[in-house]
């Protein structure tokens, strides 16, 4: 890949491609093959285990202790899902 990952957080696969955090840069990378073909840049502290559904993503953020819900892949943010969490490190999406 032609990009560091500074500290490596979720993976997925969406839209085709793979959907890689990267932590402390709160950016998801869109990785085909070995190559970055895009990002999503989320307004958050952290980007730990995120979870892509459809045309949005769930981020669970440490840094700040919420669970927001952001547009993917614009990163826009819609809402907080939940707030004053004490550990919010995963998220898991059911249909």
């Amino acid at each position: 890949m032609n990009q560091n990952i500074s500290y490596p957080g979720g993976v997925q696969f969406t839209h085709g491609y793979i959907a890689l955090g990267d932590q402390l840069n709160v950016v998801i990378y869109h990785v085909s093959g070995s190559t970055i073909t895009g990002s999503t840049k989320l307004n958050a502290a952290r980007l730990i285990q995120f979870c892509v559904r459809r045309y949005d993503v769930t981020n669970p953020d440490l840094g700040n202790f919420n669970i927001g819900l952001f547009k993917y892949p614009s990163g826009q943010f819609v809402k907080y899902i939940a707030r004053y969490l004490s550990e919010p490190v995963a998220a898991v999406v059911s249909p």
